[in-house]
């Protein structure tokens, strides 16, 4: 799909929603801008968090679980 964008006084355009949609951006998003052969060509930054989000995933088991028994073990050895 193509579409245009009109530049506004401050040299910003807005990327269209299909666009940002697309590419899975929104507010906030990193996107890296590059020319080649006269075009502009414009794609999503993978934050080092998302790239990282589920890595561990399974790692502890349950979650709630884990923390449970840390708090126990917590207990057993209080710090005073």
């Amino acid at each position: 799909m193509k579409t245009t964008a009109k530049l506004s006084s401050k040299s910003q355009i807005t990327v269209p929603s299909w666009v940002r949609r697309a590419l899975g951006i929104g507010p906030g998003s990193r996107v890296a801008l590059r020319l080649d052969d006269g075009r502009l060509i414009i794609e999503r930054v993978e934050d080092s968090i998302d790239r990282l989000c589920g890595a561990l995933r399974g790692v502890y088991g349950d979650p709630d679980r884990y923390v449970r028994e840390m708090r126990r073990e917590w207990d057993r050895y209080p710090l005073d």
